[in-house]
């Protein structure tokens, strides 16, 4: 079996199976004669199945993630930070990582506080400040689970997508990481905010390069949207329609017949 050599190539056919794999099983279950969607069905879980251990192969000879977080400021002198202002900096970024990580592997959400298992596992760490304009050098662990998903990177992912994010899509990405993880980097930007410290962040994933230009404007305007985080709403509402979406990340997507709109609900 020819499989690809590389993280991303391996993620996108991985992506595409699991797609063939749930098709299958709704077509063998609504067949009358599903003995032909049972060999696709076995088929397509045994190439899964191969799939996921060479991404998990990969994933785990890449070892570490490498995060450049750099700071531009009065503060900063001759690439020095006072311990106090790095204390606070990387305090809530640290707790932030740790929390959207958590939120990505618990997608049931039974344990309220970190699993000291993961903490052991993501193993972050400050590596080094770089002279110039000071720049910290974070990395972590990007050990796979069985299925060849990373806590971090799915973490790290997430924290990218909301600070990128447009008010319209904010509370989704919020909801998407957690609420924690998200008071976090408001803890996080909010001290940016009052020290006008300008930040850039970058991740080079197996994928693409992230990067979010933490300009003073850019961190006023996502501490902004940050402060009016508060306890979700709950309501009572009945939907009657086609499931386009059911997502384990807590997603889920019903095209209403009666009102022909599609209705977004997180859980």
């Amino acid at each position: 079996m020819n499989l690809p050599t590389t993280i991303k190539e391996l993620e996108d056919d991985l992506a595409r199976v699991r797609g063939f794999v749930e098709t299958n099983e709704r077509a063998a279950a609504r067949s009358d004669d599903p003995l032909a969607h049972r060999v696709f069905l076995a088929s397509n879980r045994k190439l899964q199945e191969a799939l996921e251990r060479a991404l998990r192969l990969a994933k785990s000879e890449r070892a570490y993630e490498v995060i450049c977080l750099r700071l531009h400021g009065t503060q900063m002198s001759q690439g020095s930070i006072s311990l106090r202002a790095l204390g606070k900096i990387v305090g809530p970024l640290n707790a932030a990582l740790e929390l959207s990580a958590w939120r990505a592997w618990d997608v049931e959400g039974h344990n309220t506080p970190v699993s000291t298992q993961l903490l052991r596992q993501l193993d972050l760490r400050l590596a080094g400040i770089e002279t110039g304009s000071t720049e910290l050098i974070i990395i972590g662990n990007t050990s796979p689970d069985l299925a060849g998903s990373s806590p971090l990177e799915d973490g790290l992912r997430g924290v990218f997508a909301l600070l990128q994010s447009p008010p319209e899509d904010f509370a989704e990405h919020v909801h998407s990481i957690g609420l924690r993880a998200g008071r976090s980097l408001a803890q996080f930007t909010s001290y940016l905010c009052s020290e006008n410290i300008a930040v850039e962040l970058d991740w080079s994933a197996p994928e693409r390069r992230y990067s979010w230009d933490g300009r003073p404007d850019e961190i006023v305007r996502v501490a902004t949207l940050l402060e009016e985080i508060g306890e979700p709403d709950v309501c009572n509402e009945r939907v009657r329609g086609r499931v386009n979406v059911l997502s384990v990340r807590g997603r889920l997507e019903v095209e209403d017949m009666y009102r022909e709109e599609k209705v977004r609900i997180q859980y």
